[in-house]
Protein backbone atom coordinates (compact mmCIF):
# COMPACT_ATOMS: atom_id res chain seq x y z
CA UNK A 1 0.00 0.00 0.00
CA UNK A 2 1.17 3.41 -0.32
CA UNK A 3 -0.18 7.01 0.48
CA UNK A 4 1.37 10.27 -0.56
CA UNK A 5 2.97 12.79 1.97
CA UNK A 6 2.59 14.37 4.20
CA UNK A 7 0.21 12.50 5.78
CA UNK A 8 2.80 10.04 7.15
CA UNK A 9 6.76 9.55 5.63
CA UNK A 10 6.52 5.72 5.39
CA UNK A 11 10.25 3.76 3.49
CA UNK A 12 9.72 0.18 3.08
CA UNK A 13 12.63 -2.22 1.96
CA UNK A 14 12.35 -6.29 0.56
CA UNK A 15 15.05 -8.87 -0.90
CA UNK A 16 14.92 -9.25 -4.36
CA UNK A 17 16.01 -13.09 -4.05
CA UNK A 18 16.25 -13.29 -7.87
CA UNK A 19 19.22 -10.82 -7.92
CA UNK A 20 20.55 -11.39 -4.28
CA UNK A 21 20.00 -7.64 -3.75
CA UNK A 22 17.76 -5.40 -1.24
CA UNK A 23 15.33 -3.03 -3.23
CA UNK A 24 14.00 0.04 -1.20
CA UNK A 25 11.59 2.95 -1.48
CA UNK A 26 12.78 5.77 0.69
CA UNK A 27 10.77 9.01 1.28
CA UNK A 28 12.11 12.16 2.50
CA UNK A 29 11.39 15.32 3.47
CA UNK A 30 14.21 17.50 1.55
CA UNK A 31 12.63 20.83 2.87
CA UNK A 32 12.28 22.33 6.26
CA UNK A 33 9.57 21.35 8.64
CA UNK A 34 7.67 24.39 7.77
CA UNK A 35 8.37 24.39 3.99
CA UNK A 36 8.60 20.50 3.36
CA UNK A 37 9.99 19.52 -0.04
CA UNK A 38 8.81 15.67 0.12
CA UNK A 39 10.74 13.33 -2.43
CA UNK A 40 10.62 9.31 -2.96
CA UNK A 41 12.98 7.72 -4.88
CA UNK A 42 14.02 3.56 -5.67
CA UNK A 43 17.06 2.35 -4.17
CA UNK A 44 18.99 -0.95 -4.56
CA UNK A 45 21.63 -2.42 -2.15
CA UNK A 46 23.68 -5.17 -2.53
CA UNK A 47 25.56 -6.44 0.57
CA UNK A 48 28.58 -7.80 -1.87
CA UNK A 49 29.22 -4.32 -3.04
CA UNK A 50 31.37 -2.69 -0.11
CA UNK A 51 33.73 0.14 -0.03
CA UNK A 52 35.70 1.87 2.99
CA UNK A 53 34.80 4.76 4.35
CA UNK A 54 37.83 5.72 7.17
CA UNK A 55 38.21 2.50 9.43
CA UNK A 56 34.21 1.34 8.66
CA UNK A 57 32.97 -0.84 5.89
CA UNK A 58 30.01 0.57 4.22
CA UNK A 59 27.83 -1.16 1.78
CA UNK A 60 27.16 1.12 -1.41
CA UNK A 61 23.59 2.47 -2.46
CA UNK A 62 22.47 3.00 -5.99
CA UNK A 63 19.48 5.43 -6.47
CA UNK A 64 17.67 4.10 -9.58
CA UNK A 65 15.27 7.11 -9.78
CA UNK A 66 12.56 9.48 -8.53
CA UNK A 67 9.18 8.00 -8.30
CA UNK A 68 6.79 9.87 -9.86
CA UNK A 69 4.08 11.32 -7.43
CA UNK A 70 6.74 10.90 -4.59
CA UNK A 71 4.23 8.13 -2.77
CA UNK A 72 5.25 6.55 0.43
CA UNK A 73 5.10 3.25 0.32
CA UNK A 74 4.85 0.29 3.49
CA UNK A 75 5.21 -3.43 3.05
CA UNK A 76 7.42 -3.33 -0.14
CA UNK A 77 7.65 -6.99 -1.66
CA UNK A 78 8.32 -9.14 -4.63
CA UNK A 79 5.65 -11.04 -6.19
CA UNK A 80 7.26 -14.38 -6.98
CA UNK A 81 5.89 -15.26 -10.95
CA UNK A 82 5.60 -18.27 -12.60
CA UNK A 83 8.26 -17.90 -15.95
CA UNK A 84 6.71 -17.30 -19.07
CA UNK A 85 5.77 -20.04 -21.22
CA UNK A 86 9.04 -19.18 -23.54
CA UNK A 87 11.13 -19.02 -20.72
CA UNK A 88 13.56 -22.45 -19.67
CA UNK A 89 11.66 -24.85 -17.77
CA UNK A 90 13.98 -26.00 -14.52
CA UNK A 91 16.74 -27.88 -14.72
CA UNK A 92 16.77 -31.10 -13.21
CA UNK A 93 18.84 -34.26 -11.65
CA UNK A 94 20.20 -31.42 -9.38
CA UNK A 95 22.90 -32.37 -6.81
CA UNK A 96 26.30 -31.63 -5.38
CA UNK A 97 29.15 -33.65 -5.77
CA UNK A 98 31.70 -32.94 -3.09
CA UNK A 99 35.19 -33.09 -3.33
CA UNK A 100 35.49 -35.58 -0.71
CA UNK A 101 33.48 -37.06 2.38
CA UNK A 102 32.95 -33.62 4.94
CA UNK A 103 34.40 -31.75 2.96
CA UNK A 104 33.48 -27.91 2.76
CA UNK A 105 33.73 -27.56 -1.48
CA UNK A 106 32.13 -29.26 -4.11
CA UNK A 107 30.54 -29.05 -7.20
CA UNK A 108 27.20 -28.08 -8.42
CA UNK A 109 25.81 -30.65 -11.09
CA UNK A 110 22.17 -30.33 -13.05
CA UNK A 111 21.03 -30.86 -16.03
CA UNK A 112 19.86 -28.32 -18.57
CA UNK A 113 16.62 -28.43 -19.55
CA UNK A 114 15.96 -29.34 -23.33
CA UNK A 115 11.95 -27.99 -23.15
CA UNK A 116 10.45 -24.38 -22.58
CA UNK A 117 8.48 -23.89 -19.65
CA UNK A 118 5.43 -24.13 -22.46
CA UNK A 119 6.89 -27.81 -23.46
CA UNK A 120 8.88 -26.51 -26.89
CA UNK A 121 11.97 -27.70 -27.76
CA UNK A 122 14.54 -24.29 -26.67
CA UNK A 123 17.10 -23.25 -29.42
CA UNK A 124 20.09 -21.74 -28.74
CA UNK A 125 21.93 -21.91 -25.55
CA UNK A 126 21.00 -20.99 -22.19
CA UNK A 127 22.36 -19.61 -18.94
CA UNK A 128 22.36 -20.61 -15.56
CA UNK A 129 22.71 -19.45 -12.08
CA UNK A 130 23.82 -20.64 -8.99
CA UNK A 131 23.21 -19.62 -5.54
CA UNK A 132 23.69 -21.11 -1.88
CA UNK A 133 21.82 -19.72 0.77
CA UNK A 134 20.41 -16.64 -1.48
CA UNK A 135 24.07 -15.30 -2.44
CA UNK A 136 24.75 -16.43 -5.65
CA UNK A 137 27.77 -17.73 -6.82
CA UNK A 138 28.41 -18.51 -9.97
CA UNK A 139 26.62 -17.80 -13.36
CA UNK A 140 26.86 -20.07 -16.49
CA UNK A 141 26.02 -19.12 -19.92
CA UNK A 142 26.58 -20.85 -23.66
CA UNK A 143 24.98 -24.15 -22.11
CA UNK A 144 23.72 -26.14 -24.43
CA UNK A 145 19.53 -27.60 -23.78
CA UNK A 146 19.61 -30.60 -22.08
CA UNK A 147 23.42 -31.08 -21.34
CA UNK A 148 24.86 -32.01 -18.39
CA UNK A 149 26.21 -29.25 -16.20
CA UNK A 150 28.90 -28.90 -13.58
CA UNK A 151 30.51 -25.84 -11.82
CA UNK A 152 33.40 -25.35 -10.73
CA UNK A 153 34.68 -26.64 -6.61
CA UNK A 154 32.28 -23.95 -4.69
CA UNK A 155 32.49 -23.38 -0.93
CA UNK A 156 29.58 -24.35 1.33
CA UNK A 157 29.37 -23.41 4.70
CA UNK A 158 29.39 -25.79 7.47
CA UNK A 159 26.18 -27.37 8.21
CA UNK A 160 22.88 -27.12 6.42
CA UNK A 161 22.70 -25.41 2.53
CA UNK A 162 19.84 -24.75 0.02
CA UNK A 163 21.43 -24.65 -3.34
CA UNK A 164 19.36 -23.06 -5.88
CA UNK A 165 19.81 -22.94 -9.87
CA UNK A 166 17.63 -21.07 -11.85
CA UNK A 167 17.79 -21.02 -15.79
CA UNK A 168 17.35 -18.47 -18.58
CA UNK A 169 17.39 -17.45 -22.23
CA UNK A 170 19.32 -14.43 -23.09
CA UNK A 171 15.84 -12.47 -22.98
CA UNK A 172 13.65 -14.54 -20.17
CA UNK A 173 14.02 -15.70 -16.16
CA UNK A 174 13.50 -19.00 -16.36
CA UNK A 175 12.21 -21.59 -13.70
CA UNK A 176 14.26 -22.94 -10.84
CA UNK A 177 15.25 -26.11 -8.73
CA UNK A 178 17.01 -26.42 -5.33
CA UNK A 179 17.82 -28.93 -3.02
CA UNK A 180 19.23 -28.79 0.55
CA UNK A 181 22.49 -30.57 1.32
CA UNK A 182 24.68 -30.94 4.94
CA UNK A 183 28.58 -29.99 4.43
CA UNK A 184 31.18 -30.92 6.49
CA UNK A 185 31.16 -33.38 9.24
CA UNK A 186 27.59 -34.01 10.60
CA UNK A 187 26.81 -34.66 14.52
CA UNK A 188 26.38 -38.23 15.00
CA UNK A 189 23.29 -40.53 15.00
CA UNK A 190 22.84 -42.45 18.02
CA UNK A 191 24.66 -45.66 18.26
CA UNK A 192 22.57 -49.20 17.21
CA UNK A 193 22.51 -52.41 18.53
CA UNK A 194 23.29 -51.25 22.82
CA UNK A 195 23.80 -54.71 23.69
CA UNK A 196 25.10 -55.48 27.77
CA UNK A 197 26.05 -59.36 28.94
CA UNK A 198 27.80 -60.56 32.33
CA UNK A 199 30.57 -62.29 31.40
CA UNK A 200 31.62 -65.71 33.65
CA UNK A 201 34.47 -63.56 35.40
CA UNK A 202 31.34 -61.14 36.96
CA UNK A 203 32.37 -58.33 34.51
CA UNK A 204 30.37 -56.52 32.44
CA UNK A 205 30.29 -56.22 28.55
CA UNK A 206 28.80 -53.86 26.68
CA UNK A 207 28.69 -53.55 22.61
CA UNK A 208 27.38 -51.47 19.84
CA UNK A 209 27.34 -50.10 16.44
CA UNK A 210 28.50 -47.38 14.68
CA UNK A 211 26.06 -44.58 13.52
CA UNK A 212 26.45 -44.60 10.12
CA UNK A 213 24.78 -40.96 9.12
CA UNK A 214 24.51 -37.82 11.59
CA UNK A 215 21.46 -36.21 12.96
CA UNK A 216 21.16 -34.07 9.88
CA UNK A 217 21.89 -36.69 7.55
CA UNK A 218 25.03 -35.76 6.80
CA UNK A 219 28.49 -37.22 7.23
CA UNK A 220 30.28 -38.83 10.14
CA UNK A 221 33.71 -40.27 9.60
CA UNK A 222 34.29 -43.11 11.36
CA UNK A 223 37.81 -42.14 12.09
CA UNK A 224 36.42 -39.00 13.96
CA UNK A 225 33.97 -41.27 16.38
CA UNK A 226 34.47 -41.59 19.98
CA UNK A 227 32.29 -43.23 22.48
CA UNK A 228 31.43 -42.64 26.23
CA UNK A 229 30.25 -45.25 28.74
CA UNK A 230 28.25 -44.63 31.82
CA UNK A 231 27.07 -47.39 34.21
CA UNK A 232 23.63 -45.71 34.52
CA UNK A 233 22.85 -47.05 38.56
CA UNK A 234 25.57 -45.03 39.78
CA UNK A 235 25.91 -42.86 36.62
CA UNK A 236 29.96 -43.41 36.62
CA UNK A 237 31.47 -42.65 33.37
CA UNK A 238 33.83 -46.33 32.73
CA UNK A 239 34.98 -45.04 29.24
CA UNK A 240 35.22 -41.42 27.79
CA UNK A 241 36.61 -41.30 24.17
CA UNK A 242 37.32 -44.77 22.95
CA UNK A 243 37.53 -45.55 19.47
CA UNK A 244 36.19 -49.10 19.80
CA UNK A 245 32.78 -49.77 19.44
CA UNK A 246 33.25 -52.43 22.68
CA UNK A 247 33.93 -52.33 26.63
CA UNK A 248 34.40 -54.16 29.43
CA UNK A 249 33.57 -52.56 32.94
CA UNK A 250 35.87 -54.58 35.25
CA UNK A 251 34.80 -52.78 38.09
CA UNK A 252 31.44 -53.61 38.85
CA UNK A 253 30.82 -54.70 41.78
CA UNK A 254 27.69 -56.94 42.54
CA UNK A 255 27.31 -56.42 45.75
CA UNK A 256 26.75 -52.51 45.55
CA UNK A 257 23.86 -53.15 42.78
CA UNK A 258 21.46 -55.69 42.06
CA UNK A 259 20.92 -54.35 37.94
CA UNK A 260 22.96 -52.74 36.09
CA UNK A 261 22.83 -50.92 32.50
CA UNK A 262 24.70 -49.04 30.62
CA UNK A 263 24.41 -45.20 28.13
CA UNK A 264 26.30 -45.12 25.41
CA UNK A 265 27.29 -41.69 23.42
CA UNK A 266 28.98 -41.05 19.90
CA UNK A 267 30.93 -37.96 19.90
CA UNK A 268 33.28 -36.14 17.26
CA UNK A 269 34.35 -32.56 16.44
CA UNK A 270 30.85 -31.52 15.64
CA UNK A 271 28.87 -32.71 18.63
CA UNK A 272 27.44 -35.36 20.60
CA UNK A 273 24.63 -37.87 20.04
CA UNK A 274 21.74 -38.85 22.45
CA UNK A 275 22.82 -41.54 24.44
CA UNK A 276 21.41 -45.24 24.33
CA UNK A 277 20.81 -47.66 27.50
CA UNK A 278 21.83 -51.40 26.93
CA UNK A 279 19.14 -53.43 28.11
CA UNK A 280 19.54 -54.15 32.50
CA UNK A 281 21.23 -57.56 34.05
CA UNK A 282 21.58 -58.79 37.30
CA UNK A 283 25.20 -57.67 38.18
CA UNK A 284 26.39 -60.87 39.66
CA UNK A 285 25.19 -62.82 35.97
CA UNK A 286 22.76 -64.98 38.05
CA UNK A 287 20.97 -65.24 41.30
CA UNK A 288 22.25 -67.06 44.08
CA UNK A 289 20.51 -69.97 45.83
CA UNK A 290 18.52 -69.46 48.18
CA UNK A 291 16.89 -67.39 46.13
CA UNK A 292 13.75 -66.03 47.15
CA UNK A 293 11.73 -63.10 44.89
CA UNK A 294 8.97 -61.37 46.87
CA UNK A 295 8.75 -58.55 44.37
CA UNK A 296 9.18 -55.35 46.47
CA UNK A 297 9.95 -52.90 43.31
CA UNK A 298 9.25 -53.02 39.79
CA UNK A 299 13.05 -53.46 39.11
CA UNK A 300 12.67 -57.13 40.10
CA UNK A 301 9.79 -57.69 38.08
CA UNK A 302 11.55 -55.76 35.33
CA UNK A 303 14.48 -58.79 35.52
CA UNK A 304 11.48 -61.74 35.07
CA UNK A 305 11.15 -62.47 31.16
CA UNK A 306 7.52 -61.94 30.01
CA UNK A 307 6.51 -64.51 26.85
CA UNK A 308 2.72 -63.46 26.39
CA UNK A 309 1.74 -65.69 23.84
CA UNK A 310 -2.27 -65.06 24.08
CA UNK A 311 -2.41 -61.04 23.81
CA UNK A 312 -5.57 -61.34 25.68
CA UNK A 313 -4.20 -61.91 28.73
CA UNK A 314 -1.08 -60.70 30.72
CA UNK A 315 1.95 -60.70 33.35
CA UNK A 316 1.60 -57.38 35.49
CA UNK A 317 3.08 -55.59 38.68
CA UNK A 318 0.73 -54.50 41.23
CA UNK A 319 2.26 -51.12 42.41
CA UNK A 320 0.30 -50.57 45.42
CA UNK A 321 1.03 -52.29 48.59
CA UNK A 322 1.42 -55.02 49.13
CA UNK A 323 2.92 -55.67 45.77
CA UNK A 324 3.53 -58.53 43.91
CA UNK A 325 3.57 -60.04 40.59
CA UNK A 326 -0.02 -61.59 39.38
CA UNK A 327 -1.80 -62.65 35.82
CA UNK A 328 -4.60 -60.84 34.35
CA UNK A 329 -6.50 -63.26 32.70
CA UNK A 330 -8.67 -62.42 29.36
CA UNK A 331 -12.46 -61.56 29.74
CA UNK A 332 -13.55 -64.69 28.02
CA UNK A 333 -11.31 -66.71 30.48
CA UNK A 334 -9.15 -67.93 27.39
CA UNK A 335 -6.38 -70.44 28.32
CA UNK A 336 -3.50 -68.58 29.07
CA UNK A 337 -0.06 -69.63 27.56
CA UNK A 338 1.70 -66.61 29.15
CA UNK A 339 4.87 -67.16 30.63
CA UNK A 340 6.62 -65.38 33.64
CA UNK A 341 10.39 -66.69 33.29
CA UNK A 342 12.43 -66.17 36.41
CA UNK A 343 16.33 -64.40 35.91
CA UNK A 344 18.94 -67.30 35.58
CA UNK A 345 19.55 -68.42 38.88
CA UNK A 346 23.18 -70.50 39.44
CA UNK A 347 23.14 -73.79 40.53
CA UNK A 348 26.74 -76.49 40.58
CA UNK A 349 26.89 -79.65 39.37
CA UNK A 350 26.83 -82.34 42.06
CA UNK A 351 24.39 -80.60 44.11
CA UNK A 352 20.92 -80.94 45.04
CA UNK A 353 18.50 -78.48 44.74
CA UNK A 354 14.40 -77.88 45.74
CA UNK A 355 11.89 -75.30 44.97
CA UNK A 356 9.12 -74.23 47.61
CA UNK A 357 6.92 -71.08 48.28
CA UNK A 358 6.97 -69.18 51.11
CA UNK A 359 3.95 -69.03 53.68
Amino acid sequence: MHRRFPLQVVSSMTWDDANSRLIAIVADNEGTRSKPVYRSALYTIDPKDTYKDGNSTMVRVTKVRDLPGNPSVAGLHIVEQAAATDAPAGPSALSVEFSSPAALTGAVCFKAPPLSNGGKPLTGSVLAQVSINGSVVATLGNIAPGADVRTQALDFPAGESTVRVVMASPELRGEKAEITVFAGEDRPAPVADATLDITPEGWAAISWSAPSTGVNGGTVLPENLRYNVVRVPDQVAVASGISACSFVDKTLDPAAMRTVSYTVTALNDAGTSEPVETNSCLSAGAMSVPYIETFDNRDDFDLWQIINTNPQGAWKYATSEPRYAYYQYADDKTRADNWLISPAIRLYAGKAYIAFDTP
